[in-house]
């Protein structure tokens, strides 16, 4: 008996093995077909987006070990392949070790962190402070990126000089492009926020994808949805809150638009904790779920609702909205 049950446990193990290397190297492929695909074309950046997913399906499913060997087949096959490709190896290596392979790692072992409750259930790391920390993580890489070298900018825009120049260049053609280089110019100190936050999204989209691949599969490690009870630590909404003061006190200062991007990555937990809110309010309505898809519509097609759904986020643990409703079904 105990002689099979160790056999069992090698087979696993080397499945998992041989899933880790192909997650990885799917991972690697989806990065390359994103660099190297059709000029112009919007499929290869698309499927770029989702580089993060096999590795999310690795980790959540099969654990740590696995999604640490997928990760470091994925950077070696980047590597490589951009090696072949002629094109610079050092650093795309380090970029992809630095967006995918690491953070990755981090939120998976994180994750599935759990202990026994003395009501038999698991407690899982709360989701809240995955978000946190993975905000935590994308301000000091996005410094040491900045800090080091702009070829390992998360944004690729630290050099301001250059593409300053290509948007003076834009305001001596038609009035539409002197319209659209005047918004660009605008929002150029501030794009290293903005990139790295829809940076942070894709990361938590991929996650949140892979979990429910994982479910349906019945593989799913972690029994809770990331999106479930979203409680965000205290430190969080403070650094927040001086962020936002220094920005709006120091304007257009070097510290003050550093504070600015700051601002912008750590609303990103709170603008997820508004969703979540919304998502638990809509599950309570009779046709509650077929509001969600005109809703993330609206916010496709009005951005501005964002700052609403973020300063939901930051007041909910006062207005208690997502208790009151679930207090209200249960009687």
């Amino acid at each position: 008996m105990n002689k099979a049950k160790n056999n069992s446990m090698v087979i696993d193990a080397q499945k998992s093995h041989v899933l880790a290397l192909c997650g990885g190297l799917l991972s690697a492929i989806c990065l390359l077909t994103s660099i190297a695909g059709p000029q112009g074309s919007w499929w290869p950046l698309f499927v770029g987006y989702f580089s993060h997913l096999p590795l999310f399906i690795i980790g959540l499913g099969f654990g740590v070990y696995p999604i640490i060997i997928a990760g470091g087949v994925a950077v070696l096959a980047v590597s490589v392949g951009i090696g072949v490709a002629g094109g610079p190896v050092l650093q795309t290596g380090l970029s992809f070790f630095l967006l995918n392979t690491l953070p990755v790692v981090f939120l998976v072992r994180q994750a599935l962190l759990n202990r026994s409750e003395s009501s038999k259930q698991v407690a899982w790391y709360p989701s809240g402070y995955l978000l946190a920390w993975l905000a935590v993580f994308a301000i000091i890489l996005q410094l040491v990126m900045k800090v080091f070298s702009a070829d390992f900018d998360i944004t690729g825009l630290n050099n301001a000089d250059s593409i300053a120049g290509a948007l003076n260049n834009l305001a001596n053609s038609s009035p539409e492009t002197r319209k659209i280089a005047a918004i660009l110019k605008t929002l150029l100190p501030y794009m290293p926020g903005i990139m790295t936050a829809s940076w942070m999204l894709m990361l938590i989209i991929n996650a949140a994808i892979g979990q429910s691949v994982l479910r349906i599969m019945d593989r799913n490690i972690r029994q809770v949805a990331w999106t479930d009870n979203i409680e965000l630590p205290n430190f969080l909404l403070l650094t927040l809150a001086v962020s936002g003061v220094l920005a709006i006190s120091l304007g257009g200062d070097l510290i003050g638009i550093l504070a600015s991007n700051i601002a912008i990555i750590l609303a990103i937990p709170f603008f997820l904790k508004g969703l979540a809110t919304v998502h638990i309010l809509c599950a309570k309505q009779k046709h509650g779920p077929l509001m969600l898809g005109p809703f993330y519509i609206f916010i496709i097609f009005f951005p501005w609702t964002i700052l609403f759904i973020t300063i939901l986020g930051i007041f909910e643990p006062w207005l208690k909205l997502s208790a009151r409703f679930t207090k209200a079904d249960k009687k």
